[in-house]
């Protein structure tokens, strides 16, 4: 979806001919990643999958000075007129104005009331597209979370949001036996760099074999494999946090071209560039997993990666 403007209605006012008034008014709050962050994991706590739904399906709303794109700032006090009639209801009479405080109105005179609107624009986002994109450290803590519930309903609706977002869906996906072989001969690769350093009297190779035997941990608790909704999100959290163990030697290979080769390697056949440099920003302060001569050659290679649609067999 991306971002994409939407018009909220700030005040709606009408008068009638045989019944009160009606007046109504809302503040729009320009919405905050960490507190939305903190709604969906209490109410993954409280297992309450309507709250998570609820609060998973609206729109994340990004400040703004309410002009609706390609307006004019009508700072000067003028407004910019625009009248018609209604197309689909012949006794109403329509007129817009858009105000000189960045607010927009409309008037809608009938046989026995008139309405008045105020409304705004500001850019929105799905919730799950900000968090993965804009927020990646939260949108990898939220996946904790989910994979340790067990609440159908919940992943149902987590899944359901996801696929109507611009995220690749197919990184929820599990792997085949011809990708979790191919990761396990890569992790194999950091042992043998790390048993060369060794060998050539450099300790830090210690770290590497180190690393390489925690990997060969975790490829031997894979989640089940199947079609679920509940599997695609253990496999996306198991993905997410094997990803981010790549890194957790970065500090004893700084300025190593071997180690990010390596590392690169591995990291590669899971994720695409693209949602790598996420990731490496949430975690590393960079955005950049490989050198940028590795990143492009990914541009090519990404045929090679998880994300190949020919690569996503649900059965070993």
């Amino acid at each position: 979806m991306g971002k994409v403007q939407k018009q909220f209605t700030i005040s709606n006012n009408a008068s009638f001919e045989d019944k009160p008034p009606l007046n109504l008014a809302a503040e729009i709050v320009p919405s905050n990643a960490e507190s939305i962050f903190n709604q969906l994991v209490d109410a993954i706590a409280r297992d309450d999958d309507a709250d998570f739904s609820n609060a998973l399906s609206s729109d994340f709303i990004y400040p703004g000075d309410g002009l609706k794109e390609g307006d004019t700032d009508f700072s000067s006090g003028s407004f910019n007129p625009l009248e018609y009639l209604s197309s689909d209801v012949t006794d109403l009479t329509r007129h817009n104005q858009m105000t000189s405080d960045n607010h927009y109105s409309s008037t809608y005179i009938g046989d026995h009331h008139t309405r008045h609107f105020v409304f705004r624009y500001y850019w929105v986002r799905p919730i799950i597209e900000n968090l993965f994109f804009e927020h990646n450290e939260l949108f990898r803590r939220l996946m904790s979370q989910l994979a340790l519930s067990e609440n159908t309903l919940i992943h149902n609706s987590f899944v359901e949001n996801f696929n109507r977002t611009d995220v690749s869906p197919e990184i929820l996906l599990p792997w085949n036996a011809n990708i979790a072989t191919e990761v396990r001969l890569r992790v194999t690769e950091i042992t043998m760099y790390g048993e060369q350093l060794i060998s050539e009297g450099v300790d830090r190779g210690n770290y590497a074999t180190k690393l390489a035997g925690e990997l060969d941990e975790r490829l031997n608790t894979l989640p089940v494999v199947d079609d679920s909704n509940t599997a695609k999100i253990k496999w996306l959290d198991f993905k997410l946090k094997f990803v981010e163990h790549l890194h957790s030697q970065d500090s004893h290979f700084v300025g190593h071209r071997g180690w990010k080769k390596v590392i690169g390697n591995v990291a590669s056949i899971i994720f695409s560039a693209g949602i790598l440099n996420l990731i490496n920003l949430a975690v590393t302060g960079n955005f950049f997993f490989f050198n940028k001569t590795r990143t492009q050659q990914l541009v090519t290679e990404v045929d090679h990666s998880i994300n190949k649609p020919d690569r996503m067999v649900l059965s070993y």
